[in-house]
Parts: structure tokens; C-alpha cells; sequence
């Protein structure tokens, strides 16, 4: 069988988002396969990651869009990449790319068109502002035009299935790195580490790898160390690393709770340099409103750290029955203190749990099985 030529199309080739990582650990994977993959960014990317990818063979096509008409303008590029490059298929990530994707496989010669569902994006929302039901009303859309969806999670399915009445959508799980875990429990010295950000010996070091928005939970959190001042002995320090909208508001908190000694906040940084801070840690708490897959709290499991996560959409995928981490319903910071104390006061329980939660996503949800399923998809599209 010819091997099929893939454009992939995304809004961004940064430092901190999930969906980029998946996508750029997906590229190398199927690299390493014979499977060739261009990428089309449209919005900003970051050089190291785009300079990796480069040495690979991977042709970079960027866009630097900043306004809806320099999107359409990409728009129309793409369409004549896909006709010049006689690509086989387009495949789409988040809201922009998917709808860039769709829309440029229609106006294409040949090229068949995959929009990739990493989250619920605009299918949960009601009302919302007239850009916001736009949006909504352009992602209902792009499903119709599109000749493959695909969801990182049943959840994630189940949720445009519900409120967009797709019917078909297939569901490929994300991948976590292995070898590159396996290189960061290597490399990585713990002592120095915490030592660099003066976590003293003592310290359980909580680590909340997350973008700061209103959807991870970050204000659950602060609530639930405020009640928990008075009920250990244990002394926590708090990482919370990345940037995003909420972080003054968060900043506000823990400093309105008297919590600024506990909780360290960093700027964002390469993701092998964020999975050794979390290597680091001792207990990996992500509290999400919404997610759709979960792919820091999958590494962090990867790492073998013991996690405590919200009973929603992906994570009661990730985890199911395995007792591989402590489930607690979101936006509830009164049992998410419970389950942090519980952590706390067993080190034994956190041993456990982590053990377990390395050995399911390395027997579950490896980037190899991952990149196995898409290669499988590609080649079923005809």
C-alpha cells in the first residue's frame, strides 16, 4: 500500500498545551513508523519544538494568523498545498485547525479531512456571547463537512454525539511517552530539583501541572489547602507552574488565605524540564472541571506519582476501577482536602498508588498504542 501523505493542521506549536504535545509526540512516533506527517501552524510556534521537528524531515508551514481574515487567507493556502503536494489527508487539531482543516479538504482535489475532539470545546456551552454561539454554530459545522471525527476519549464522543447529534465518531485514546519518562526517571535528581526551589527535605511537595483557567480547578485547590492548614502536621509546599488568564485571580487567593509561603508559583517552561519538576514532586493534584482526555495527570501516573483527580469526562477513562488514583467530584474542595490529607498521612498509599498508576499507562496508554490506532485510521480512509 502507497503511503498516504498527512498534512496536520493546528492552531498553535508551543510550550504547555496538551493537544500540541500529543500531536508532536504522535509526528516522531509515526516518523519512526515511515508514516510522513507536515504540520501547518497557524497561529504561533515555538522554535525549539518546530527546529525538532525539522531535523526529522517534518515540513513546517507557518501562518503567524492574528485575525480572522489572515486565518482565511491560510485557509486558502492550505487548499493550494493540498492540491500543489497532493496530500492524502488533512488532519485537524482544536477548534481553529479542525475548522481549517474541514473546510480546506472540500475545496481540495482529493484530500480527505480528519477533525481531531481533544476536549469539549464549544458543545457544552449554552448561551454565551454572540462570538461564543458563532463558534459553536461553526464547530457543528465543520462535523457535517468533515470525512472522519475523531474524540480522545468516549466521554468527549458522547458529548458532541449529545449536543451536536454527530453519529459517527471514533475514539483514539491519547499516548503518553514511555521512553521519554523512562529518560526523566534517569536523569533526573530529585534533591537538586527540590533543592533549586527550596523545598525543604521535609516539605510534601504538591505539584498542580495545569494551565491557569477556570476549567483546571486551580481555586478548588487553594480552598482545599486553606482547610487543611489546621487538620496536618505535615508541611506542604505547593508548585504551581504555567501561565493562563486566572493566575492573578489565584495569586489574589492565596495571598487573601495568608498562603503565599506554601505556594510557588513558576513561568512555563519545555515540557521535558515540566515532567522532571513533576518527577519531583510527591503528590500530583489536578482538580478539572471538564477534561477531556488528561494528559499531565497520564505522564504524572506514567512518572509514578500518586494523583488525585476529579471524577469527570476522561480521567474516569484514565482510570476506572484500577485504584490507580483518588477520584473526587469536581468543584468540591471540602473532599478534595480529604482526599489530599489521605495522601499526606500514607506514604505507603502514595508508594502503592503510584506503582499501580505506572503500570496501567504503560500497558494502556503508551504513544506507541496510540500512534498503532491512528496509523490504523489513516490507512481505513480511502
Amino acid at each position: 500500500m502507497k503511503p498516504k501523505r498527512i498534512l496536520a493542521v493546528t492552531e498553535t506549536l508551543g510550550i504547555g498545551g496538551g493537544a500540541e504535545q500529543i500531536l508532536v509526540s504522535l509526528v516522531q512516533t509515526l516518523h519512526s513508523q515511515n508514516i510522513l506527517i507536515d504540520i501547518a501552524c497557524l497561529q504561533d510556534w515555538h522554535h525549539e519544538i518546530g527546529n525538532e521537528l525539522e531535523k526529522l524531515g517534518v515540513q513546517i508551514y507557518k501562518f503567524h494568523s492574528k485575525s480572522k481574515l489572515q486565518m482565511a487567507w491560510a485557509t486558502l493556502k492550505i487548499i493550494l498545498l493540498l492540491n500543489r503536494n497532493s496530500y492524502d489527508i488533512v488532519w485537524g487539531h482544536l477548534f481553529f485547525g479542525n475548522l481549517v482543516a474541514a473546510t480546506a479538504a472540500v475545496f481540495s482535489r482529493k484530500a480527505k479531512s480528519i477533525i481531531t475532539l481533544h476536549g469539549a470545546g464549544y458543545s457544552i456551552l449554552t448561551g454565551g456571547r454572540v462570538s461564543q454561539r458563532i463558534y459553536r454554530r461553526a464547530e457543528q459545522l465543520t462535523g457535517y463537512i468533515a470525512t472522519k471525527i475523531v474524540a480522545v476519549s468516549k466521554s468527549v464522543a458522547t458529548k458532541y454525539k449529545t449536543n451536536y447529534f454527530w453519529k459517527d465518531i471514533s475514539v483514539v485514546y491519547n499516548g503518553v511517552n514511555i521512553d521519554e519518562l523512562k529518560f526523566v526517571v534517569a536523569d533526573t535528581n530529585r534533591g537538586v530539583v527540590r533543592e533549586r526551589l527550596q523545598i525543604a527535605p521535609d516539605e510534601i511537595a504538591i505539584c498542580i501541572s495545569a494551565r491557569f483557567v477556570t476549567l483546571k480547578g486551580h481555586a478548588d485547590l487553594i480552598e482545599a489547602l486553606h482547610l487543611l492548614r489546621n487538620r496536618t502536621q505535615k508541611k506542604i509546599k505547593l508548585i504551581a507552574p504555567g501561565e493562563g488568564p486566572t493566575k492573578p485571580t489565584i495569586q489574589e487567593l492565596v495571598s487573601k488565605y495568608s498562603l503565599d509561603s506554601i505556594v510557588l508559583f513558576l513561568d512555563p517552561m519545555p515540557h521535558i524540564d515540566l515532567m522532571k519538576l513533576v518527577f519531583s514532586s510527591d503528590i500530583v493534584v489536578i482538580p478539572s472541571h471538564h477534561e477531556g482526555f488528561g494528559i499531565a495527570a497520564a505522564e504524572a501516573m506514567g512518572l509514578g506519582l500518586p494523583c488525585v483527580l476529579t471524577s469527570v469526562d476522561g480521567y474516569l477513562e484514565l482510570v476506572q476501577d484500577s485504584k490507580t488514583a483518588l477520584l473526587v467530584p469536581p468543584k468540591s474542595p471540602a473532599e478534595l482536602a480529604e482526599a489530599i490529607l489521605f495522601f499526606l498521612e500514607n506514604r505507603e498509599e502514595r508508594e502503592k498508588t503510584g506503582a499501580k498508576a505506572q503500570r496501567r499507562i504503560k500497558e494502556n496508554f503508551s504513544i506507541e498504542i496510540c500512534a498503532n490506532n491512528w496509523k490504523e485510521l489513516f490507512n481505513s480512509i480511502s
